[in-house]
């Protein structure tokens, strides 16, 4: 069985829309605040500015590209911010589940916030599957599949996966300490 799970293209929406501001306000600020005297560093800052622009292709095709943006099947996982092919459960290491908490700073009350777990897998060689166009590598972390741009919930992400891949290493971590009172 093939579980394919869509983009919430209004929050990956959002995410374009923020990039694209961020940039623009780091070139208007270097353009108009640093004096015209400070040269070396308002070139700096344009150029800094210029360079994170390279990511928004990338970020812009993830919005509007057509088709689920996370397949998971018996061939492996595909998840297409961290490549466009799919990996191989053999390729697979680990794939977590961390539950989310929230509290109060101080106290030691800790409430379960289902907004803030997580899915994440570790690839053995990540190296070798490209990233996508504009795309960063994150060679030596999980690659941290983020649960408000899919449109599914992390315990629904790690029931397909438990369905494609029953032999696979699959934990669930609580993000609280372990002598919190939890809620």
């Amino acid at each position: 069985m093939i579980y394919a799970f869509q983009r919430r293209r209004i929050v990956q929406g959002c995410f374009a829309l923020f990039a694209l501001s961020f940039i623009i306000c780091f070139v208007a600020v270097a353009w108009l605040a640093i004096p015209a005297e400070a040269w070396p560093l308002k070139a700096l800052f344009i150029v800094g500015g210029l360079a994170l622009s390279l990511a928004l292709p990338g970020i812009l095709a993830d919005t509007f590209a057509p088709g689920p943006i996370l397949t998971i099947s018996a061939d492996g996982i595909c998840y297409l911010p961290f490549s466009r092919q799919t990996v191989p459960w053999p390729a697979v290491r680990t794939v977590t589940l961390t539950r989310g908490y929230s509290h109060a700073q101080g106290s030691n009350d800790y409430y379960r916030f289902k907004l803030m777990d997580g899915v994440s897998f570790v690839v053995d060689d990540p190296k070798r599957f490209p990233a996508p166009p504009g795309g960063l590598r994150a060679n030596t972390v999980a690659i941290s599949i983020v649960p408000m741009t899919v449109d599914a919930s992390p315990d629904a992400i790690v029931a397909a996966i438990r369905a494609s891949w029953p032999s696979g290493d699959i934990r669930e971590v609580s993000a609280a300490p372990a002598d919190a009172t939890l809620h």
